[in-house]
């Protein structure tokens, strides 16, 4: 993910997806193929100073999916999501962050929770 702070309690938030083909599967959740995707969500933070430790987002934003099953079909989906999650600034360049995300799929409407780990380091 890449996060670009438009102000000092809001940022976006963009992330890049990528699944491997047989890993996994499930005719409902996650079929078989390669599954790349894309989010951009927009978050409201606690804070993000030099004195902030531990901050709290919460969000607005969307996800989109791109399926290849071979045999040249493919498919398209979107879901709109809400993620919610805490930041841990380690130092002035690195941060660890959790967060859940209900979202809401359409063409099939289907809701679900997405859930994330990681670490990001500023430049």
């Amino acid at each position: 993910t890449m996060k670009i702070w438009t102000r000092p309690t809001s940022a976006l938030d963009l992330g890049l997806g990528f699944g491997p083909g047989e890993f996994a599967c499930s005719d409902r959740f996650n079929p078989c193929g390669e599954r790349n995707s894309f989010n951009i969500d927009y978050l409201w933070q606690g804070g993000h100073s030099s004195y902030d430790r531990l901050s709290f987002h919460m969000g607005l934003g969307a996800r989109f999916w791109f399926w290849n099953y071979g045999n040249s079909t493919s498919d398209f989906q979107v879901a709109a999501r809400v993620p919610i999650g805490l930041d841990l600034y380690i130092f002035k360049w690195l941060e660890g962050y959790g967060e859940v995300a209900p979202s809401f799929a359409f063409s099939p409407n289907l809701f679900f929770l997405e859930g994330a780990l990681g670490a990001r380091m500023y430049l």
